[in-house]
């Protein structure tokens, strides 16, 4: 199993969340938290890079949904980025 690893980053007006490992029941806190925070801070603009993500239960769905929600709450727009077939 892989920690999980989360790196923000701007990048031409958009909030850029890349995460890293595995995404499950155990650390999936740490990645909602994280979301919220940036969010919360003001990112109007926010995309999740899933380049590096090896596994995500149905958990880390859940918290990747609830983010979009609450970006889309403060009119503001959420992007997945390379999502695995998986």
């Amino acid at each position: 199993m892989a920690d999980l690893g989360i790196r923000i980053k701007d990048l031409d007006g958009h909030t850029v969340a890349e995460i890293e490992g595995d995404v499950d029941l155990y650390n999936v806190g740490k990645l909602k938290k994280t979301l919220f925070d940036v969010i919360d801070k003001g990112a109007k603009s926010l995309v999740v890079d899933m380049k590096n993500v090896s596994y995500m239960d149905s958990s880390g769905i859940g918290a990747l949904v609830a983010s979009q929600k609450r970006v889309k709450a403060n009119s503001g727009k959420f992007a997945l980025i390379n999502v695995s077939e998986d």
